[in-house]
């Protein structure tokens, strides 16, 4: 990626994936991507009770969750069914800045409100709620989450308490499937080339089919979630190339050769049943395009290239070389560090290490590495833990 490369990348910034010299319109904040697992339907199935004396009974829970007031804010309709009864449910769940909590607020067909904040953990959280009954009674409740690693499935219990009393009100489990609820967007797995899962979205409907292959390689974080606009006329699909984001994590070395990248593609090709491709490179993902299509021709429209990468390693070399003149030793020591580090520590620290090598970095690459927290998806936080 050369500086040129990043000028034409701004110049052409109505397709490109980061616009980082303009100036800057409003975009959801960086946090609110920690409800995306919801985005979907699911099916959740369990049994509940409504008070402490009353009887348990099945209930069975259809919610659908998409994004709304241009991605500020997740919706989720949910319909609840048990005791011979149907309750309609609308939440609306967000991100406060001025608190920097996550929250939510939701009202039932019933009558009951309730207002509730939320802790994240490491494939966890909890919610702390209260609720507002038609009657005027208030209830607490806290909830208790549990995801799978692949965000598919989910497993909650709602401890709940009134008048000094309290009981156990609903334990489910439940699954995911994609059907475009999520503001257009359809998002699944994949099978690869090799029998790998990848992770995609695919948003619109339109002609003609846009591929999206980000940079790293690490995921679709990197700007795929920028170009999500050019879903509105067209189809835009994106993937978490091989072993990087919500993809299988594979350790295989040897499967993770470029050549397996490569022909992802056509495995992606398939799976959507295309005949043409416009494909869309950025960086890594610039040379993974033009592999491609110089081995699937007949399968490619049109590519388009942003700040491709080193199309040998003559090339990488010499920018490896420039990079490191223009970050000068300290940085390049402590680049090579974070690596380390990364490569050996514990989870935890993969996400923070990650944002301290992008503000190093990116200096090569951009004017301020501090605009990259204006993307709408976080280059550090999509990708699966070892």
């Amino acid at each position: 990626m050369r500086r040129i490369a990043i000028l034409v990348f701004i110049l052409s910034a109505c397709l490109a994936p980061l616009a980082w010299g303009q100036v800057p319109t409003a975009v959801p904040p960086p946090e609110l991507k920690q409800w995306d697992f919801w985005l979907g339907d699911w099916t959740l199935i369990g049994t509940a009770k409504d008070s402490a004396t009353e009887p348990e009974y099945k209930l069975v829970w259809k919610m659908t969750c998409r994004r709304i007031l241009e991605g500020f804010v997740v919706e989720a309709r949910s319909t609840l069914t048990g005791k011979g009864r149907v309750v309609n449910v609308l939440e609306v769940l967000y991100y406060d800045p001025v608190r920097k909590i996550h929250a939510y607020s939701g009202f039932d067909s019933g009558g009951t409100t309730w207002v509730a904040t939320v802790k994240f953990g490491d494939g966890t959280f909890t919610e702390t709620e209260t609720d507002t009954g038609p009657d005027g009674k208030i209830t607490t409740v806290r909830n208790t989450w549990t995801l799978s690693p692949d965000r598919m499935s989910i497993s909650g219990r709602q401890e709940a308490e009134q008048d000094g009393v309290r009981w156990t009100s609903f334990t489910v489990t439940g699954t995911k499937t994609y059907s475009g609820s999520a503001q257009g967007t359809e998002e699944g797995y994949l099978t690869g080339s090799d029998g790998n899962r990848l992770f995609y979205r695919k948003l619109g409907a339109g002609e003609p089919t846009l591929v999206y292959l980000h940079g790293g390689p690490i995921n679709m974080n990197d700007g795929g979630y920028e170009i999500d606009r050019l879903g509105r006329e067209h189809t835009l699909i994106m993937i978490d190339q091989r072993s990087g984001g919500q993809s299988e994590l594979i350790q295989d070395k040897e499967r993770l050769v470029f050549s397996r990248y490569v022909e992802d593609v056509e495995a992606l090709r398939v799976h959507f049943g295309l005949q043409k491709m416009v494909l869309a490179g950025q960086s890594f993902g610039a040379r993974v395009a033009a592999s491609y299509a110089a081995k699937h021709p007949d399968h490619v429209e049109r590519l388009m290239f942003w700040s491709p990468g080193p199309p040998s390693s003559d090339y990488a070399k010499a920018r490896e070389i420039a990079t490191n003149r223009f970050l000068g030793e300290a940085d390049v020591k402590r680049v090579d560090e974070i690596w380390s580090l990364m490569a050996k520590g514990p989870d935890s620290e993969v996400v923070p290490l990650c944002r301290e090598w992008l503000r190093i970095y990116f200096r090569f690459y951009v004017i301020d590495p501090a605009a990259l927290s204006r993307m709408k998806g976080d280059y550090c936080s999509g990708m699966r833990r070892a």
